[in-house]
């Protein structure tokens, strides 16, 4: 798999040519400076009780008006720390790994300040989240078709 880092320009998350969008969502309240689309979503899936601000909860949506991403998930994290990034990965990781996305953004909202550590996470939950072992399993299931994820940072983090 690929892995590689990206800056945000002026046209948001909007622009971004990807298959595959997941948003964490730190804490537990609605985070600001989400793009409108994400944001309204978010806000419709909080209201309606498909998405709940506490562990294990994900969500998956197809199709988000307004966005180029064709598939949008959100994966709730306890803060925007490494560890758990890694975690609200993993689990969001679930909701590509055996669909059609070969492209995955990742995106923390409130784009808080990232490290190598963020970057390490990233890596680790994906490689995990993607593992297939063969080698006496020939049973096992399809290989994951995530090919290339990115991470989505701040421009003074992106180094």
């Amino acid at each position: 798999m690929d892995f590689n880092t990206l800056a945000h320009g002026d046209a948001g998350l909007r622009a971004l040519a990807v298959e595959g969008l997941l948003v964490v969502v730190p804490g537990t309240t609605m985070p600001t400076g989400l793009d409108a689309p994400l944001a309204r979503a978010l806000q419709t899936a909080l209201d309606a009780g498909d998405f709940a601000l506490k562990a294990g909860r994900q969500l998956y949506l197809h199709k988000v008006s307004e966005m180029a991403a064709g598939r949008v998930a959100f994966a709730w994290a306890a803060d925007a720390s490494p560890k758990a990034l890694r975690k609200a990965v993993a689990a969001g990781a679930a909701l590509f790994k055996d669909g059609g996305t070969r492209h995955l953004a990742v995106v923390v909202a409130g784009t808080p300040a990232m490290d190598a550590g963020h970057g390490e996470a990233l890596v680790a939950a994906l490689t995990d989240a993607t593992y297939l072992y063969r080698a006496t399993k020939p049973s096992a299931g399809p290989v994951s078709r995530l090919a290339k994820a990115i991470l989505v940072c701040r421009k003074a983090d992106q180094r």
